[in-house]
């Protein structure tokens, strides 16, 4: 239940991203290029993590602005239920893992 609120949550955030988030996260790939179309999926999930170096330091609004702008965001409504989508993008996505054990992230 608790991943269902956050995931609620979460969504919320993404509906009022021009009002929450101060700053925004630039993948170094971008949804719809031709090296987009031209790379595997593993690739492409590879190319859109933040680095390690980083994740633990950027601050929480680019975290947000990293999670409403992940192309691979809209998988979860990709399942039948809400909650498998979910857990998808939060294992495959490691800014969405870091928000949400961030004070205040989730």
């Amino acid at each position: 239940m608790k991943i269902l609120n956050n995931c609620l949550l979460v969504i919320s955030i993404s509906m009022f991203s021009s009002i929450l988030v101060a700053q925004e996260y630039v993948y170094p790939l971008q949804k719809g290029t031709l090296e987009w179309r031209t790379l595997s999926v593993e690739i492409k999930n590879s190319m859109l993590q933040i680095p390690e170096e980083h994740l633990e330091t950027v601050e929480t609004e680019v975290l947000i602005s990293a999670y409403i702008n992940n192309p691979f965001c809209s998988l979860i409504f990709a399942y039948n239920e809400i909650e498998d989508g979910f857990n998808r993008v939060y294992n495959e996505f490691n800014g969405l893992r870091e928000l949400l054990i961030r004070p205040g992230g989730g």
